[in-house]
């Protein structure tokens, strides 16, 4: 079984977008609401019972450059949500690749909305959660931020004023640990997460990985935007706390099954970080909201 994610259509932009010209040039054709549902062509062809949780189906996809993380983040869960949606219960096949999405995507400077938007464009369900719905001006004094943001700040705007026309529903909000593990025990979610990179070490990997390790040896670097693949959340137990498991794709580690593991604390001092607006995708199998 080798289950596929459809190939994209060729598409056309909606009439009163302000990105039109823009993204024209730059080889990216948005999504309608009737390509939306063109690309919704892998039906599930098993009963929910019958199904392994989609976070069992996730395989890790190793990022090309620094730019990338959130596309092949994104490219774990469109692979599992196509095994998923067959009824796989193996973490083969899944279709779409990261070169697929480094040419689809319209940006190497990849914001949480670039990134919603990319997702939604193949019909699953995606909903960005963020204390900050735009451009934060606090983010501005940011060495991460500092050139950039001036470039970015019209292209993040209007994909937020579009988003719906992308499938994806923005929510301003901040979201618990907890709300992160009900979304991820559900079985038919996975949540993709903005974290600060110098608070976030995998125990396994660093003792494992000299290079790994040796990154987090500077504290004096500024905050390091990365995007993350979150699979499960396992409640402590006997005074214990969480541990959070997700899926790096520049872990020490480089086996395509590594999980790297931290505990509750670390995962929400990363994620939490200034320059993060906590931000999270929630990618679903499902092609909208339950």
């Amino acid at each position: 079984m080798n289950p596929t994610l459809p190939s994209s259509p060729p598409l056309k932009y909606p009439p009163d977008n302000p990105l039109e010209a823009q993204l024209k040039s730059e080889g990216l054709a948005l999504v309608t609401s009737k390509t939306r549902e063109d690309r919704k062509a892998f039906p599930p062809k098993s009963s929910p019972e019958t199904r392994v949780p989609l976070r069992e189906l996730v395989g890790r996809v190793e990022q090309k450059e620094a730019w990338d993380c959130g596309l092949a983040c994104g490219v774990m869960a469109l692979r599992a949500i196509a095994r998923y949606r067959e009824g796989a219960m193996e973490k083969e096949g899944g279709g779409v690749g990261l070169e697929d999405l480094r040419k689809a995507c319209w940006t190497e400077s990849v914001w949480s909305i670039d990134l919603a938007c990319l997702l939604g464009s193949y019909g699953v369900e995606v909903k960005l959660l963020t204390t900050y719905p735009g451009v934060n001006p606090g983010h501005k004094s940011s060495e991460f931020y500092t050139h950039i943001i001036d470039e970015d700040k019209k292209r993040v705007k209007n994909l937020f004023t579009k988003a719906e026309s992308y499938g994806v529903i923005v929510e301003k909000t901040s979201k618990s640990r907890k709300d992160i593990q009900e979304y991820l025990d559900s079985g038919e979610r996975l949540v993709l997460a903005l974290i600060d990179r110098r608070k976030l070490r995998c125990t396994e990997c660093a003792s494992s990985s000299e290079p790994y390790a040796a990154f987090f040896s500077n504290k004096q670097q500024p905050f390091l935007g990365h995007f993350i693949l979150v699979v499960e959340v396992v409640t402590g137990t006997h005074g214990k706390e969480d541990t959070v498991y997700y899926f790096d794709p520049n872990s020490g580690l480089k086996t395509d099954s590594h999980r790297c593991h931290v505990t509750g604390k670390v995962f929400d001092d990363a994620r939490t970080a200034p320059g993060t607006d906590q931000d999270l995708i929630i990618i679903g199998a499902n092609s909208k909201e339950k």
